[in-house]
């Protein structure tokens, strides 16, 4: 408690330290009642209500609009997710998914997170049980982070519990937390910050902890909100130096210690983190996604940024609608490319906090010179929302940071301005019932000066906003009148809790002894907005009814297909009854181990796009998202070529290469015979033999009675990592077709094995193992010190 940020260092340890450990565990108590079932209970936490809008689970219920962010929980996380329990069910490291596409890499997929040592802890609860626990396990991180870095600061222990529920029930925390992956550094941020700024003051076991927090983060995250993540811990690292700095010779020395043990423990973070990182990096480099950096490429990209008008959702955060509600526009705003504008804004651009929390903030403020926390968060929220709103300060990180042209929205890094907010409305708690400099007349009119600031504020936004969409929509959509008029009844519940707020806040400077009361008073009101919107973000459902297994599907698994394709799917938000899939979304064969052409991954490589292109006679590209490959006239000589042996249609299909195998729940299913097999030597002769496959498992393929001289092709996509020998012997493995696997085979019979064993993984277990030891070394290093009376 040395350092300057600590305003009461020699506050007594023993006698706070019992009520904050309570706090601390009470911080589960609201994620629990948003969860509901989904955290202790029966339910699962995820929108399987969508299902019943897709074939093949259709119910012919007329269906709202896509709410197309959360399907993705759906259509990637859950089959990913299902791929790696398989995996390690057989007591393999998921490195590789045989079932998406040609054969493509899991574990370098960060949103899978199968590294990840909390999600790897809930897997023995099952998959109804563990999504729910993990993301209530998440939120409790959330607000007992923000709690503990809150009264490190020295916040009293209301103040700083408000804060704590309000940065975990924040609206882009509870939009998100049906996303383990990319909730995890909203969760891990806090907690990762108090860590940090322990071992800044001064101790170095607190050091070794904040690594291994940094750690966990990163192998429990989404690569892109976890480098939002580091940069939130880079600007507390930042100011803490710069404060240190200039307070004097003494304070320079402490600036260019701490400068190492930032580096230090981020560092070593990393370092531990290795074979996620690497296999990550290594990647990405063959991603679609990474663009060429231009001035014009960035120029498109910011075009996504958040508009500025989307701070309306701050004041009213259903002023766009609800994506559940089915009632969120969805249009084309003009520009060169058009920009789609649809339900996945709400969830991208979400900065609601609650109403009170935006007055206390306002208090926060004022004490930028009392209080070291203050400028910090101000700095922290300033410049994550110029980040999200796409000012030129991105150029900075576009041009100067190495991938970060390939990453989506740079508004994702908004769960720091949240935390931002919510720091300072806990230190305008924490500071509320002090009388200040001018009595307790200025602080109460303070109180309603500011509250009419926000409701001026919030109107702006609002009118903005109205203007924003009717100028976007065009003629065909709505006038900026009729949304003001749609929304502006909405306006009463926050206009009233300002009242409130400003009463109570009024109230407790003229009678101080009622300061606890009004605190928790102010408390439950909040929490209580946050609990209604939560109610309208948050889906869970029976475990029975998430992606159940049809006729369509069982009728496929029947047939054991080597590889299927879906013939007929598109994509599009455009509101419903304009259904896509109509076979069976791309990416759900995961979940049931059937083998896709299909595939929807952000990751998808160069090798596999280009090689599908040539697959139709138009790029199975939809235009409004370039991760999801699709097949709406696929030529079937060339798809066989591909080991295709399996077709499904929701339509007859009339060509030579397809013979009808059977029909399901009015779905088509077509073999196809002339399909290539799986592994077959192409003799010198021109003929291809087939060999025996022993075991083909994701990441591990045996063949024997392998027939040379000619070339052993293997129908699965060759990327960096794949080794190959024959008898035992290391053989250079080589790219057929574009694609896939083929190694030199030299003449009479032999055996030949494949692997997936990247080097980036090897490497990064090595220096992850090394990391490993320093730190317990460290620890145990710590514990001696201490036991011998020599520690501070």
């Amino acid at each position: 408690m040395s350092s300057h940020f600590s305003k009461d260092p020699a506050r007594s340890r023993r006698g706070a330290r019992n009520p904050d450990v309570i706090a601390v565990f009470l911080c589960v108590a609201a994620p629990l009642l948003v969860l509901g079932g989904a955290g202790v209970g029966t339910r699962i936490l995820a929108p399987a209500s969508q299902l019943q809008y897709f074939a093949p689970w259709a119910t012919g219920v007329t269906p709202p609009p896509w709410d197309v962010l959360h399907w993705d929980d759906i259509a990637q996380l859950l089959p990913w997710q299902a791929e790696a329990r398989r995996s390690l069910a057989h007591g393999r490291i998921p490195l590789w998914n045989h079932d998406a596409g040609c054969g493509a890499p899991l574990l370098a997929n960060t949103q899978t997170s199968c590294l990840s040592p909390t999600w790897l802890l809930f897997q023995s609860l099952g998959m109804a049980r563990s999504q729910g626990c993990l993301a209530l396990f998440q939120l409790w991180l959330a607000g007992a982070g923000s709690f503990a870095f809150f009264r490190k600061n020295g916040i009293r222990r209301v103040p700083a519990f408000f804060g704590g529920t309000v940065y975990q029930l924040s609206g882009w925390s509870l939009c998100w937390c049906e996303f383990p992956n990319r909730h995890g550094p909203v969760a891990w941020f806090p907690v990762c910050l108090w860590l940090l700024s322990n071992a800044v003051d001064g101790s170095l076991p607190w050091g070794t902890l904040a690594s291994l927090a940094i750690g966990v983060s990163i192998l429990s995250s989404h690569l892109q909100f976890e480098f939002y993540l580091l940069l939130g811990l880079v600007v507390y690292g930042l100011y803490r130096l710069g404060s240190d700095w200039r307070s004097g010779p003494d304070g320079r020395l402490r600036a260019k210690r701490s400068a190492v043990v930032l580096t230090l423990v981020l560092g070593v973070g990393c370092v531990l983190s290795a074979p996620q990182l690497l296999s990550s990096f290594e990647v990405g480099r063959w991603s679609p996604r990474l663009e060429s950096v231009s001035w014009r490429q960035y120029t498109k990209r910011m075009a996504y940024a958040m508009p500025t008008w989307h701070l309306a959702e701050a004041f009213l955060p259903g002023f766009f609608g609800y994506p559940s509600g089915g009632d969120t526009p969805t249009y084309l705003a003009p520009g060169d490319p058009p920009v789609l504008r649809f339900s996945a804004d709400f969830y991208e651009f979400n900065v609601f906090l609650g109403t009170i929390p935006l007055l206390l903030a306002l208090g926060g403020l004022r004490r930028w010179r009392r209080d070291p926390l203050a400028p910090f968060l101000g700095i922290l929220g300033v410049v994550a929302l110029l980040l999200a709103l796409g000012t030129p300060l991105n150029a900075v990180l576009y041009f100067g940071l190495p991938g970060f042209s390939g990453m989506a929205g740079t508004a994702r890094m908004l769960f720091l301005f949240s935390f931002a907010v919510s720091g300072l409305a806990a230190l305008g708690l924490d500071g509320a019932g002090c009388a200040g400099d001018h009595g307790p007349k200025s602080g109460s009119s303070c109180y309603l000066v500011e509250a009419v600031e926000i409701i001026l504020a919030g109107a702006f936004f609002c009118w903005a906003a109205a203007n924003g969409v009717s100028a976007e929509q065009g003629p065909a959509g709505q006038d900026a009148a009729s949304i003001l008029g749609m929304r502006g009844g909405d306006a009463a519940l926050p206009v009233s809790l300002l009242v409130a707020a400003v009463a109570l806040l009024t109230a407790q400077r003229m009678w101080p002894r009622f300061k606890a009361i009004i605190e928790i008073v102010l408390l439950a009101l909040t929490s209580l907005q946050l609990f209604v919107f939560g109610s309208a973000v948050v889906s869970t459902s029976d475990p029975s009814s998430v992606l159940p297994v049809t006729p369509v599907v069982q009728a496929i698994r029947n047939r054991h297909p080597f590889r299927t394709a879906a013939v007929g799917g598109r994509w599009t938000v455009s509101p419903f009854p304009s259904i896509p899939f109509p076979v069976m979304p791309p990416n759900l064969g995961c979940f049931f181990g059937i083998p896709s052409l299909e595939s929807y991954d952000s990751l998808n490589s160069r090798l596999y796009t280009e090689y599908v292109n040539r697959l139709q006679s138009h790029p199975p590209f939809p235009p409004e998202n370039g991760n999801m490959v699709l097949f709406t006239a696929p030529r079937f000589d060339l798809i066989s070529l591909a080991g295709v042996d399996t077709v499904v249609s929701p339509d007859p299909l009339h060509d030579k290469h397809l013979a009808l195998a059977g029909h399901a729940s009015g779905v088509f299913i077509y073999k196809v015979p002339d399909a290539m097999k799986p592994a077959a030597v192409q003799l010198d002769s021109g003929e291809r033999v087939s060999v025996n496959v022993d075991r083909w498992d994701s990441g591990r393929i045996d063949l024997s009675q392998v027939h040379g001289p000619g070339r052993l092709d293997v129908l699965d996509a060759n990327l960096p990592g794949w080794t190959a020998a024959v008898d035992g012997k290391q053989s250079p493995l080589k790219t057929m077709d574009g694609l896939f696997k083929s190694v030199d085979i030299g003449p009479g019979t032999h055996r030949a094995s494949m692997r997936y064993r990247p080097l980036s993984f090897r490497f990064g277990v090595f220096l992850s193992a090394l990391a490993v030891a320093a730190v317990v070394c460290t620890l145990i290093a710590g514990t001696y010190k201490r036991q011998d009376g020599t520690g501070s």
